[in-house]
């Protein structure tokens, strides 16, 4: 190995007290540096954004140290005009060699990938060719280093002779190793013009039939390619912007992952290991961008698990975002489904990587909204690195458009203008239109990694606040000064290089630097130093057409030396180093790696996951946003409900899970193995079940089941609730006059002896009133007299007759005056608190802290988490990984009332946009059109809408009446009770917040003494621009008792409930075990068994593919 050190000269900055910190990058414009080159476009009537839809996509940027004079050089790849290529001189000036090297191009150059292709040691260049040319015009380029001639590098064009002068629509090349036979293979990433519109739904085209499918050339071993894409299994269409390699399921495989266009999904190939791919991203993934561009795979929160970001075109700013995007397609979004597309949303995406899942692929959580990285517009190139060598990874993205060809007052009105006139006439006013949209130049976002799962935008205050046109971007340390400078590739603009000046700013951060002697082969390296590690995966195809320096950079903080470093190979071979100093570059090889250590076996888990029983729900309820439009979620889709417990005597708990409209109910009877069996089937019923309870209802000491209706949808109103008794051994008949006439649709029954005469009360929660959402329904308080229920709500409290939209309760001593409390929580309302006075429930939200808490709270439950003698309260909302930001002061906000008198609510949802500083309707404009067609005259064009506020959408009069409701609060959080004098608000942790939390378990579930929990989430019955919540996989939180929370991954505590979940219920099963049931919509019952302290499970064996 080689050490190289870095002497970096600390200055001493006078700053004065109001002075603004110097910006960690400094942008020189490239004529600055000696780099002149600018990829300026010429349109004309054969050539402009309406012949040629990807005019603008531009090209990328390549760097390598091609005279092998240990500075990194620049190729920039150029459209109309020739790519060029500059080496660097030192001290950030370059010099333009491309005609003395041989590199002129006169192609449309797209992507730019740099290799040593013939394993001779020196840097070669592979040019991707696109644009509406002849096949001809679109043969891809191959540049061969034929050495260095008085500084200068030769290339020679040998495209052909290698085999490699592809003809297809290419946009990027990634070079690796896919069969290990120790030569570069190439994965070409292609695209098409089409001649119908590339979003028109239509069959998928998975067999290689597109031209837009992608290629996989095999290196023969003597300087020749073979295309082996149909054997190898690259058959599946897309249009392909982005590719990136990458042992995705740590198998010691390289793996592929493609971002495509359109409404041609991302790709994952999964290398099989025996030459051959298989697509299994529909089991990494829940959902996809759907305008993917970029993409990077890195380990961003170091937990030594690659994550995915991939880019689309979301802005930040309401205007835009209300010109780009016409609404959401509910239609067309489940019709691509059932075609066979996977979920895919108009948003940046962040893939979070959570380990294997049983089967061997990997799981995935998309954070991008919780990360604030999910809008940042017209976006292209995304590179996660270590740009401050703070020891986390941040993200850069590059951004802009340079003509807003999406704006739909172009797109409807212009493109679809006066059919009127000559086509000469239309197609000159057609061009005109164009040449008259406005630019989209912005500046290129970076966002800095603070060690959590939250990204903070820094693009002002780290010096890229310049706007620009940029495609291809790439990182690369230029001056060797142990920071990571940035270049960008403008179209119609000059080269920016975004110096990066960290080590020279007052606080210096420490890095290392490992650079490989040859060509990188997707080896990867873990460094670990002050007790956390890092890791980087050697591959320099990344971001956007583009390729990064062939070089792994690790921050490394404050810490002055590395403890150790592991480069693991892919044949499973691997080079340690011990105790390396920081600031230095090290030059490392393969010859000294030595056969890797053997794996530790099999871990404990707490938890272990039973197949005890086969139950499937299946969700009958019609579509509630079909006939209502402006609603964010369905509002009949919240089953199936649970409820536990003994209802035979046996000392073991037994469940009932509720059933669709019309279905038959199940009993399941606990069995002392711990499997279940079916006890009984009750008779079918109108409506679905909200809600159910079992409890002693008329005093004979066996458990009764409440089965509280709901809607099913449609229109169709909630039955009558229903109260089953128990013969005393299980079996259930439908009792008769002991329950008022209630057909609120409602979420909950809770039980409580609140008037102390002991026997069961009860409080049920209405969750919807049909077809008059989001206004109250009914709720009740219902006292047990003499095994009648009688409704003393009114009496009570009258608040609590209509409370809001009901989700969930609970009974809790709040005060410990040892009377229960009601502690209610739901949609755009607060967790509201009433205080049991005994013949009165006194409200004191207000006085408990909670008044500002609205919120789309989706369950409470109620424990002492911190031991103090006083109960506590933890409470289920959205989540902060959602398209909404919410506070006190600016809420969303939703405004409900019969704007057009047909006779329907028609609910319109507000919110607070950060960028414009205003309240704007959330809607686009064609779905509020289709809730309210009388708007279409008021907003005739989509750029009135977009700059309209709500202030301003609405007259008074026409607001008056209307119903306004609010959620202040959408994270899920623990409310800690003050001595029982109020309550203190406490989010719960980032990772608790990357979905609904749709119910709690709490539980001592390792056996430490203090209150564990079991959280899951997820929601998949929302409208389809902004997308499902689906990032959840279930939680375990490890309690201290001092409110310190360990959040346990599914591989450590053995829970794995993902998918579209609803309730959980803990049972009591033989020997001191515990049985957790999970029910999700539309699918299965899981169960999850875990016993006393000490008592964990051996993990089960995963595999590999």
């Amino acid at each position: 190995m080689r050490f190289v050190w870095i002497g970096i000269i600390a200055t001493l900055t006078l700053t004065a007290c109001n002075r603004k910190p110097n910006p960690l990058f400094v942008a020189h414009r490239g004529p600055e540096l000696g780099i002149s080159f600018q990829n300026t476009l010429v349109t004309n009537d054969s050539v402009n954004a309406l012949t040629f839809e990807y005019i603008y996509n531009g090209s990328g940027v390549g760097v390598g140290d091609f005279n092998k004079d240990g500075l990194y050089d620049l190729y920039f790849g150029g459209n109309q005009v020739s790519s060029r290529l500059y080496l660097n001189k030192g001290n950030l000036r370059f010099e333009d060699v491309t005609e003395q090297s041989g590199t002129t191009t006169n192609r449309w150059v797209t992507g730019v990938a740099v290799t040593d292709i013939n394993g001779d040691g020196l840097d070669d260049i592979y040019l991707c060719v696109g644009g509406i040319g002849t096949p001809e015009a679109r043969k891809n380029l191959l540049f061969v280093n034929q050495g260095v001639r008085d500084g200068i590098p030769v290339f020679r064009e040998l495209g052909e002779a290698y085999g490699l002068a592809d003809d297809s629509y290419s946009t990027m090349a990634a070079f690796f190793d896919y069969d290990k036979d120790g030569d570069p293979d190439m994965y070409l990433l292609n695209n098409w013009l089409e001649k119908f519109n590339r979003n028109n739904l239509r069959p998928r085209r998975l067999n290689g039939e597109a031209e837009s499918t992608d290629k996989l050339y095999r290196n023969n071993g003597d300087n020749t390619f073979t295309d082996v894409s149909a054997e190898a299994g690259i058959l599946i269409e897309g249009y392909g912007l982005g590719v990136v390699i990458c042992d995705i399921n740590n198998d010691s495989w390289p793996d592929v992952y493609v971002s495509n266009d359109f409404l041609s999904n991302d790709l994952l190939w999964i290398n099989q290991g025996d030459g051959t791919f298989e697509n299994r991203i529909s089991d990494y993934l829940k959902h996809q961008a759907h305008n993917g561009m970029g993409v990077d795979i890195a380990d961003f929160n170091n937990d030594n698990l690659p994550d995915i970001v991939a880019v689309d075109m979301l802005p930040p700013d309401h205007k835009r975002q209300k010109l780009m995007t016409p609404g959401q397609n509910y239609d067309f979004f489940h019709m691509a489904i059932g075609m066979g597309y996977e979920p895919q949303y108009m948003r940046n995406t962040l893939q979070l990587n959570r380990g294997p899942s049983p089967d061997g692929s990997y799981l995935f959580s998309e954070i991008a909204f919780l990360a604030g990285i999910a809008r940042t517009d017209w976006s292209w190139a995304p590179l996660f690195a270590d740009f401050d060598n703070d020891g986390y990874k941040d993200l850069f993205v590059g951004n802009g458009y340079r003509k807003d060809v999406t704006n739909l007052d172009f797109v409807f009105f212009g493109m679809g203008a006066s059919p009127f006139g000559t086509p000469e006439t239309r197609s000159k006013r057609l061009h005109e239109e164009v040449a008259n949209l406005p630019d989209v130049k912005l500046p290129n976002p970076i966002f800095k990694n603070n060690g959590t799962l939250i990204l903070e935008d820094k693009t002002e205050e780290w010096g890229l606040g310049l706007p620009t046109f940029t495609n291809g971007a790439a990182y690369v340390d230029l001056d060797n000064d142990g920071d990571l400078d940035l270049v960008t590739n403008n179209i119609d603009q000059e080269v920016i290089l975004y110096e990066n000046t960290a080590d020279r700013l007052g606080k210096r951060n420490h890095f290392i630097r490992l650079i490989p002697e040859g060509i990188p082969i997707n080896e990867k390296i873990f460094v670990y130093t002050g007790g956390t590690s890092q890791l980087v995966e050697m591959t320099p195809f990344r971001g956007f057409q583009s390729t990064v320096e062939r070089a792994a950079h690790f921050g490394l903080g404050d810490n002055t030396s590395v403890d150790s470093l592991i480069i693991v190979w892919p044949d499973s071979t691997c080079t340690r180093m011990i105790s390396l100093p920081a600031d230095t570059v090290v030059v490392y090889s393969k010859k000294a790696a030595q056969p890797m250590r053997k794996k530790p076996g099999a871990r404990s888990v707490l938890m272990e996951r039973k197949e005890v029983l086969v139950h499937q729900h299946k969700e009958k309820s019609p579509s509630d946003i079909l006939s209502t439009r402006t609603l964010m979620h369905e509002l009949s889709r919240f089953g199936p409900c649970l409820a536990r417990g003994d209802v035979n005597g046996d000392g073991l708990d037994d469940f009932y899970v509720g059933g669709e409209n019309g279905e038959e109910t199940t009993v399941y009877i606990q069995l002392p193995d711990g499997t279940f069996s079916l006890k009984q089937s009750l008779p079918p019923m109108p409506g679905d079940d909200g809600g159910a309870l079992f409890a002693d209802f008329d005093g004979d000491h066996d458990a009764d089941l409440y089965v509280a209706s709901a809607s099913p949808g449609g229109g169709v109103p909630a039955a009558q609730h229903r109260i089953y008794l128990n013969d005393g051994g299980g079996k259930f008949s439908l009792a008769n006059g002991m329950l008022p006439d209630i057909r609120t649709s409602a979420s909950c029954v809770v039980a409580s002896d609140f008037d102390g005469d002991g026997d069961v009360d009860l409080f049920v929660g209405g969750r919807l009133m049909e077809g008059k959402y989001p206004h109250a329904p009914r709720s009740y308080v219902l006292r047990n007299e003499a095994g009648k229920f009688v409704d003393v709500t009114e009496s009570l409290n009258p608040a609590l007759a209509y409370p809001g939209l009901v989700s969930s309760a609970v009974w809790a001593d709040v005060d410990n005056d040892q009377n229960p409390d009601l502690v209610i929580a739901g949609e755009w309302m607060p967790i509201r608190v009433f205080r049991n006075a005994g013949e009165r429930f006194e409200e004191v939200t207000d006085d408990y802290g909670l008044s500002r808490t609205s919120g789309w709270w989706n369950c409470v439950r109620a424990t002492d988490l911190n031991g103090d003698g006083h109960v506590d309260i933890i409470a289920g909302n959205t989540g902060g990984n959602s398209f909404f930001r919410s506070s006190a002061d600016n809420p969303v906000q939703i405004v409900a009332k019969d704007f057009d008198n047909n006779g329907s609510i028609d609910p319109i949802i507000t919110y607070y946009n950060e960028i414009d500083r205003e309240r704007f309707i959330v809607h686009n404009r064609l779905v509020l059109i289709d809730q309210l067609p009388k708007v279409k005259g008021r907003f005739e064009t989509f750029t009135q809408y977009a700059v309209t506020p709500f202030s301003k959408a609405f007259t008074p009069e026409e607001l008056e009446g209307a119903l306004t409701l609010d959620a202040r609060k959408l994270e899920s959080v623990m409310l800690i009770n003050e001595a029982g004098k109020s309550f203190r608000i406490v989010d719960l942790p980032d990772i608790a917040q990357i979905s609904t939390v749709n119910d709690i378990v709490a539980d001592d579930i390792n056996g430490d003494g203090h209150a564990d929990l079991i959280l899951i989430g997820n929601n998949y019955d929302q409208e389809t621009l902004f997308g499902r919540f689906d990032a959840s996989l279930g939680l375990v939180m490890l309690g201290d008792g001092a409110l310190n929370w360990t959040p346990l991954s599914h591989l450590e505590s053995g829970f794995l409930a993902d998918g579209n979940v609803r309730y959980a219920e803990l049972l009591r099963s033989a020997g001191g075990r515990k049985t957790l049931v999970v029910s999700r919509n539309n699918g299965p019952l899981e169960f999850f068994v875990y016993g006393e302290k000490g008592n964990a499970f051996a993990e089960r064996t995963v595999g590999k593919r």
